[in-house]
């Protein structure tokens, strides 16, 4: 199944997006949701990095790497947060990055995710 951008755009553009239904979009949504990490407003990326986590595949490592190295601390909180969704053993050297983030939050959510992980 092809996955558009504005599939994507529509699924994240609600104020509270339906994540399980969102994540149904499946890998090929996972380009589409780096672009907008990369380039999106600090809410629609930091939606996009948690869609991310919730599609098993990993690729979505890929994209959670991206937004986890973000100018905005709600991202990286995103990350952070959505990590606990990944069972992937590469996502703990994510966490352990943003265990030193500059952010009180994104350290804190970071710590949270590796308890989670154990």
């Amino acid at each position: 199944m092809v996955v558009t951008m504005k599939q994507v755009r529509d699924e994240l553009d609600p104020d509270e997006p339906d994540y399980m239904k969102a994540a149904k979009l499946g890998v090929e949504a996972l380009p589409h949701l780096e672009e907008i990490v990369k380039t999106g407003d600090a809410l629609l990326a930091s939606k996009a990095a948690y869609l991310a986590s919730l599609i098993p595949d990993e690729k979505s490592v890929t994209v959670l790497k991206t937004a986890s190295e973000s100018n905005f601390p709600e991202v990286r909180a995103a990350v952070a947060f959505g990590s606990r969704n990944i069972t992937l053993k590469t996502i703990k050297d994510i966490l352990n990055a943003l265990k030193s983030d500059e952010d009180p939050g994104v350290r804190k959510q970071a710590l949270k995710s590796i308890e989670s992980l154990q």
